[in-house]
């Protein structure tokens, strides 16, 4: 009776969590038109406009990195990407939405959080379909292999966003400056929580066959 409550109350919180992710990332959307709709005067005069960026963590290494200041380096096309200092030591780049760069963080984030939303609505699935009378339904086992996959491709996207950063980032700076950017980004966790998924889809799906063995036995 415990674990059934459980199953319901975890069910419950899945599909809340599902609701609130959508709805956020409708809010975003909507924040996103409105900005690029009211937001006056040129980019490229005096920096880059908060209401107009979006920011990636980064750390600097180079004579930047060893003033612990804050820079500001001009992009090619004349827009500009901020470099602040936060508390700890750590940088934060702002970059203009529609330079490469800004383009690249803006995309980036725009998957990772559809990769969330098309995560959660899977695990939703799960739930749907698990109950007392077939604790092994179809489909399930896919399923989870499916967000096995998603952990999977979001440490892969991850890997490909860090070198196309370090392209566009680093080719801002002329040699002579000696400042290099690095993204701060975390890589692995994802593909070792996939694999880990992976296994329990095998598991579940050969649950699925002995299941469906017992039924036509009885």
């Amino acid at each position: 009776m415990r674990s059934k409550r459980l199953f319901s109350v975890v069910g419950t919180g899945v599909r809340l969590c599902l609701n609130a992710s959508v709805v956020l990332a409708v809010l975003a959307v909507a924040f996103f038109i409105y900005t690029l709709s009211t937001e006056k005067g040129d980019p490229r005069a005096g920096g880059v406009p908060d209401g107009l960026s979006v920011s990636a963590p980064v750390q600097l290494f180079g004579q930047a990195a060893a003033r612990h200041q804050p820079d500001t380096i001009s992009m090619p096309a004349g827009a500009r990407v901020a470099i602040r200092e936060q508390p700890g030591a750590h940088y934060r780049l702002s970059a203009f939405y529609f330079s490469p760069l800004g383009m690249l963080i803006l995309l980036f984030s725009c998957a990772k959080g559809m990769a969330v939303i098309y995560g959660l609505w899977l695990l939703r699935q799960v739930f749907r379909k698990v109950s007392e009378d077939e604790p092994f339904p179809g489909q399930v086992g896919r399923r989870i292999r499916n967000i096995a996959l998603v952990f999977i491709g979001v440490d892969v996207l991850k890997i490909v966003y860090y070198a196309l950063f370090q392209h566009f980032c680093n080719g801002m700076f002329p040699a002579g400056r000696g400042i290099r950017v690095s993204l701060e980004i975390e890589v692995g966790s994802g593909i070792i929580m996939g694999l880990l998924l992976l296994c329990l889809a095998v598991l579940f799906r050969r649950g699925e066959e002995i299941y469906s063995e017992q039924q036509l036995t009885v």
